[in-house]
C-alpha cells in the first residue's frame, strides 16, 4: 500500500477519475468545457506535467487511510488498498474514465463488490456526504460496471467518515477507531450525475486542444506549425493590404493638389472615376462637451438624469490583429 500514491500520480495523464468528478459533473450539466478545466486537462492531454505537493492535512489523511485499511484487513483478508478500475463503458479514444477506490472487497460467495471512500475530515458524516457526493457517484456508475462485468454482482457503496476535529496537526497522528463512522451509501438519479455525456464532451474538447498556458498570453513558440503557418499567412495579409492602402492614400493626396493646381473637378471612365472634394466646414452640437459642463454645474442630477437613461449595449467578441511597424 506504500506506493499507491505514486502510481495515482502517474495516472493523472491520459486519465480522469474520481478526484475529477466534481469537474466531471460541472461539464456534464454545463452541456460544454468551462475555461476553470482547462490546467487539468492539459494534464490529460500531456501539455503540461502535474504539480506534485503535500501538506500536513493530506499527510493525516494517508495516515487515517492506512491506519483503517489495516482495521479492515484485521476482519477480512480480501480487503484491497487503491485498486484501479478502468471503465469500457465511459473509456473515450482521447482520455480514459478510471476510478482509484480507497478501499475494495470482491465476495464470490455472496457475489458481492464492496467499495470503500475513506475521508478524514471536521465536517459530520451528513456534510461529508454532501461535499464529496460527485465522487462517491463516480465511485457507484464504475463500481456498477465493474460488478457487473463479474457476472451481475452486487456493489455496495460505503462511506468510511474518520472524525479529525480530535487531531491537532502540528502534534503526533493518532488513530481511534471510535471517531471512525462507516455507512452504506444509496444511489438514485438524483444523486449521481451524466458521466457519459461529461466523458463524450471533454473528449470532444481534447480532439483539438493543444496549446495550453498558465498565462492568458500564448508565446508563438509553442504554437502548433500548422497554426503558426496560418497566422504568418494571416499577417502577411494584412501587412500587404495596410502597404497597399498606404500608397493609394500617397496617390490621392498627390491627385487632390494636382486637381486643385489644375483646377480639375473630375476625371470619369466607364470604369471609375476620380472627383476632387474640396474641404468643407459644418457644425454640429459637442455632446460630450455639454455632459462635462452639465455634470460640473449640476452633479446630483446629472446621475440622476445618467441612471435613468443609461442602458446596456452589448458588443460582440472578435479577434483584433496588430501589425508590428518594425
Amino acid at each position: 500500500m506504500d506506493n499507491y500514491k505514486e502510481h495515482i500520480e502517474l495516472t493523472r495523464k491520459g486519465n480522469v477519475g474520481s478526484s475529477d468528478a466534481k469537474m466531471l459533473a460541472q461539464i456534464a450539466e454545463l452541456g460544454s468545457v468551462p475555461k476553470s478545466a482547462n490546467k487539468r486537462l492539459a494534464i490529460v492531454k500531456g501539455l503540461i506535467e502535474n504539480e506534485n505537493f503535500t501538506t500536513s492535512a493530506m499527510r493525516y489523511g494517508d495516515f487515517i487511510e492506512n491506519e483503517i485499511f489495516k482495521y479492515l484487513k484485521r476482519e477480512d483478508e480480501t480487503w484491497q488498498s487503491n485498486p484501479c478500475l478502468v471503465s469500457k463503458k465511459y473509456s473515450r479514444d482521447n482520455v480514459k474514465c478510471i476510478d482509484h477506490v480507497d478501499f475494495m472487497r470482491v465476495d464470490d460467495e455472496k457475489k458481492t463488490v464492496t467499495i470503500v471512500e475513506c475521508k478524514a475530515t471536521k465536517m459530520n458524516f451528513t456534510q461529508t456526504r454532501t461535499e464529496y457526493k460527485a465522487q462517491l457517484a463516480h465511485h457507484y456508475l464504475l463500481g456498477k460496471e465493474y460488478a457487473q462485468s463479474l457476472g451481475g454482482y452486487t456493489l455496495k457503496v460505503l462511506l468510511c467518515h474518520y472524525d479529525s476535529s480530535h487531531q491537532n496537526l502540528d502534534e503526533e497522528f493518532e488513530f481511534n477507531p471510535e471517531w471512525l463512522t462507516i455507512k452504506q451509501l444509496r444511489f438514485n438519479g438524483g444523486n449521481t450525475y451524466d458521466l457519459a455525456k461529461a466523458m463524450d464532451l471533454i473528449d470532444a474538447y481534447l480532439e483539438t486542444f493543444d496549446v495550453y498556458s498558465f498565462d492568458e498570453e500564448i508565446p508563438y513558440q509553442i504554437l502548433p506549425d500548422d497554426a503558426k503557418k496560418t497566422f504568418d499567412r494571416v499577417t502577411a495579409l494584412l501587412t500587404e493590404i495596410k502597404e497597399r492602402e498606404q500608397a493609394v492614400d500617397d496617390l490621392k493626396s498627390k491627385l487632390f493638389n494636382f486637381f486643385t493646381e489644375k483646377n480639375i473637378k473630375s476625371i470619369k471612365n466607364k470604369q471609375w472615376s476620380i472627383i476632387r472634394i474640396d474641404p468643407t466646414e459644418s457644425k454640429r452640437f459637442d455632446m460630450k462637451k455639454y455632459l462635462e459642463d452639465f455634470s460640473s454645474a449640476h452633479p446630483v442630477l446629472y446621475k440622476k438624469l445618467r441612471s435613468k437613461y443609461e442602458k446596456t449595449v452589448k458588443k460582440n467578441g472578435y479577434i483584433q490583429i496588430k501589425i508590428n511597424e518594425k
